[in-house]
């Protein structure tokens, strides 16, 4: 089986694969429990500063639900929705000022490794190196770090070089 592929990832493939790790971040146990200790602290500075303003305790505690409604709102929009709505500007920057981005992509992978080549630079890394990996109808995501991840549209591969890729990232 050849397993090897070129292929030009374009903007899309860009927006889709920011959007796969927007929604691995919001399954992550540990964004969770962070957002939830921000939560926690942003509630208590709002009352605690509320309560230093004069505000009696049972018109704070009558207020409460409210901050923590207001809290959690601003917290998830912070954390998900503004680089979910910034994320299209993000890529269409990032395409027109770096022209290695539109470069096309030589993958190559084995039992081993998976490699890609990509104008001058050139990376191999380890099956076990990645942190984790996501599929998509349209494309492969394998996370190297919580923040940085090597994209492979399916468009690339046949089918038989799914199933293969697909079977490597399982068995990593």
């Amino acid at each position: 089986m050849d397993r090897t592929t070129t292929f030009i990832l374009d903007q899309r493939d860009h927006r889709r694969g920011a959007r796969l790790h927007l929604a691995r971040a919001m399954r992550d146990r540990r964004t969770r429990l962070r957002l939830a200790l921000l939560w926690l602290v942003g509630t208590l500075v709002v009352s605690g500063l509320a309560r230093m303003l004069g505000v009696p305790w049972s018109e704070l505690a009558g207020d409460l639900p409210w901050i923590a409604l207001v809290a959690a709102a601003t917290i998830v929009v912070f954390a998900f929705g503004l680089p979910l709505l910034l994320a299209p500007l993000t890529v269409r920057q990032r395409f027109r000022r770096e022209a290695l981005v539109r470069e096309p992509v030589v993958a190559h992978w084995d039992e081993a490794a998976y490699q890609a080549r990509q104008g001058g630079v050139e990376s191999r890394v380890a099956w076990g190196t990645y942190v984790a990996w996501r599929e998509s109808p349209d494309l492969f995501v394998l996370f190297l770090t919580d923040n940085n991840f090597q994209l492979i549209p399916k468009r690339a591969l046949d089918a038989a070089q799914v199933e293969d890729l697909r079977m490597r990232l399982a068995a990593r």
